[in-house]
């Protein structure tokens, strides 16, 4: 990777920045719809790398603590460790990895189709989307 670090907001940037091992900050303010969604489906994460790690992988600042002075403290701390970098470099793209699983007749599923399909099974209360989450790729 060629950045220490990257600011940015929920989407397909924190795929890229995962792909690419570069640790993220997330900040994110969003309408209610989405933070009810964020609250009751998404496990309370905006990043699907903290979603589908069903933890926090990256710090994510939301709603209202998404303000310069927090943003900045974490950006100067998470630069002042490296160790620290390195490791949530890596887990977000071991996350990132994971999202791709086969479909039913074998062929790769995108990681957005994969994280669409997961939301819509926690909406109907755990009923899996059909053929779309079959098994997961071995990393």
């Amino acid at each position: 990777h060629d950045a220490d670090l990257a600011l940015c907001c929920a989407g397909t940037a924190v795929i890229e920045l995962a792909l690419a091992k570069t640790p993220i900050i997330l900040g994110f303010k969003h309408d209610r719809l989405t933070n009810w969604l964020g609250q009751r489906v998404w496990r309370g994460f905006a990043s699907i790398v903290n979603i589908n790690a069903n933890q926090l992988i990256h710090p994510e600042f939301l709603l209202g603590k998404c303000r310069p002075e927090p943003i900045a403290a974490a950006a100067q701390s998470l630069l002042e460790n490296t160790n620290r970098r390195q490791r949530i470099a890596a887990q977000q793209y071991e996350h990132i990895l994971k999202m791709g699983v086969r479909g039913p007749q074998g062929q790769w599923q995108s990681p957005a189709r994969v994280a669409a399909a997961r939301i819509l099974e926690d909406l109907i209360e755990g009923i899996p989307a059909k053929g779309i989450i079959e098994q997961k790729a071995s990393v």
